[in-house]
């Protein structure tokens, strides 16, 4: 598979390493020279903390990152800066002797970490003028998958390593506002007269990215509950569903799931954990069946797509995205807590502008971290995708997935334009409606489809494309042996159900319209009165 970890990228990615610390050291050696002719107390530190500590990593950064491909240039720029971060943690013993010297220690390596975030930041923006946010995906270059595609080792190793790194983030993150307010006030107390707003915000804002750390470690430990409009299905009463899936887990080689839900969005999927529905909380082994595209699957084409489901059970996929979601909420968390603790302030408060000007540089390494751990994990997600189809159309058929695929893919679209008016004029008979209209506008499927086609692989996308999905299938055609009456059978069976989740689920969408009503009312009367103003 495309853009994961070659052996050229480790090459490359060990001449940037000694190319960094060359010339960082070099720098460094540099600086310290300077220094020694210098006699001045307040010139020296001053000196000391650009040239010895922001200078050279500043420098090695943006020198070293050339030779690091556009993709892997965060990644690369945030396992320096976090080697750059153990040498300071390494240092710190023999250096600190009272809270002064913890100050100035903190200002040193807020420096450190500055330059080295202000680098790969200009490489960040560089990236996004001279180079496409996304991809083009020659499809004359894609080839049929002959053998089930397989996971990067390497990335997959480094992202469960950056896991314990979220924590040692948002904590020198707290430092570097730390670091940057205390130099501020420090320069501030040699004035002959001291400005009591500086003194606010130095003050004030360290304890706001504290605060910020804090907050999203309590979110990273406890989440808020995930909702989905969906209702418990029990499996006795759907024997043709229960057959269904009885046979594709057989075939995957994998524990039946838990407890299934019927939901109202058209997608599939599983997890593991905990998920609220409308009918209460269930847990465990969770497989969601969008009833929008179940309507409209065949039997083969179901078994396809439930096939795909389970693949990220018996690849423990679901396990992985346990396991690294902590990350997305807590520094997510972090960096809301940070921007939302000065918004709304007004343009002339002198205070918040200087905060905000404090927490910058905490809020570019946050945001700077994420992005490392994305481009990592978003690799490792559609390669883990690649798998899933690849397995589903093994077993099932490539042209029975590739069908329920686009089924899915199209579905969605439709789903997303018509589904809100829709529910507002609907009752029991939602998904109905929503199967006519589906198949009167037939011919707007067809057009989704090469909108689908056209599309171009993200960076961050958690799914490959269209294109490259349907031509990572394998070539194997199956027989499509559907029976129409297990087919009927089973819509038959979840008629009940159906009924019941079209209710509840546009009674949701009509109070959600309501919601956003008031919302919007409001917020118009706010614009109408500022304008009186």
């Amino acid at each position: 598979m495309k853009k994961q970890l070659s052996f050229l990228d480790i090459i490359r990615f060990i001449i940037a390493f000694v190319v960094f610390f060359n010339i960082a050291f070099a720098l460094e050696d540099w600086g310290n020279y300077l220094l020694s002719n210098v006699t001045n107390f307040k010139a020296q530190l001053l000196l000391g903390l650009f040239f010895v500590e922001l200078l050279p990593t500043f420098l090695g950064m943006l020198i070293s990152l050339i030779f690091s491909r556009w993709n892997y240039k965060v990644v690369t720029g945030m396992i320096f800066i976090f080697i750059v971060l153990l040498n300071y943690i390494f240092m710190f013993p023999s250096f600190i002797e009272n809270w002064i010297t913890l100050l100035f220690y903190t200002v040193k390596l807020s420096m450190g970490m500055i330059g080295g975030v202000g680098a790969i930041l200009i490489w960040n923006i560089l990236k996004d003028k001279l180079k496409s946010k996304s991809t083009k995906v020659s499809i004359e270059s894609l080839k049929i998958a002959k053998t089930k595609p397989k996971t990067s080792m390497s990335l997959l190793l480094l992202s469960l390593f950056s896991i314990p790194l979220t924590y040692i983030t948002m904590f020198f993150s707290a430092f570097i506002t730390l670091g940057v307010s205390s130099l501020l006030l420090y320069l501030i107390l040699q004035l002959p007269r001291i400005p009591i707003v500086v003194i606010i915000a130095a003050v004030l804002a360290p304890v706001i990215g504290l605060w910020a750390g804090i907050r999203a470690l309590w979110v990273m430990f406890f989440p808020p509950l995930q909702f989905e409009p969906a209702t418990i299905l029990d499996m006795s009463k759907y024997p043709t569903l229960r057959k269904i899936i009885d046979n594709v887990c057989s075939k995957i080689r994998t524990q039946k799931p838990s407890v299934v839900v019927l939901h109202s969005e058209p997608t599939f999927f599983v997890m593991q954990g905990k998920l609220s529905t409308f009918e209460g909380i269930v847990k465990g082994r969770i497989l969601a069946i969008g009833l929008p595209v179940l309507k409209e699957l065949n039997c083969p084409e179901l078994s396809s797509v439930l096939a795909h489901e389970f693949a990220h059970f018996s690849g423990r996929d679901t396990m992985y995205s346990t396991i690294v979601s902590p990350v997305y909420r807590g520094i997510t968390a972090s960096m809301n807590e940070i921007s939302g603790a000065t918004e709304g302030s007004s343009s002339d408060n002198n205070a918040a502008n200087l905060m905000q000007l404090l927490l910058l540089p905490s809020q570019i390494f946050l945001g700077l971290f994420l992005q490392y751990f994305a481009t990592i994990e978003k690799i490792l997600s559609r390669s883990l995708e690649l798998r899933a189809d690849w397995i589903a159309a093994n077993l099932f058929g490539a042209n029975n997935f590739s069908s329920a695929l686009t089924k899915v893919t199209t579905i969605q679209q439709h789903f997303d334009e018509s589904s809100l008016d829709l529910a507002i004029n609907s009752e029991k008979d939602f998904f109905n409606k929503h199967s006519q209209l589906l198949w009167q506008n037939s011919y707007k499927l067809e057009e989704y489809r090469k909108k689908e086609l056209s599309i171009k692989e993200e960076d961050f996308d958690s799914h490959p494309c269209f294109s490259v999905r349907l031509l990572n299938l394998p070539d194997n055609t199956k027989e499509n042996l559907e029976y129409l009456s297990e087919s009927q059978n089973l819509k038959n069976e979840l008629l009940e159900k159906e009924e019941e989740l079209s209710k509840r689920y546009t009674e949701t969408i009509k109070k959600y319209k309501e919601m956003m009503d008031i919302l919007a009312s409001r917020q118009q009367q706010q614009t109408t009165t500022v304008k009186n103003e």
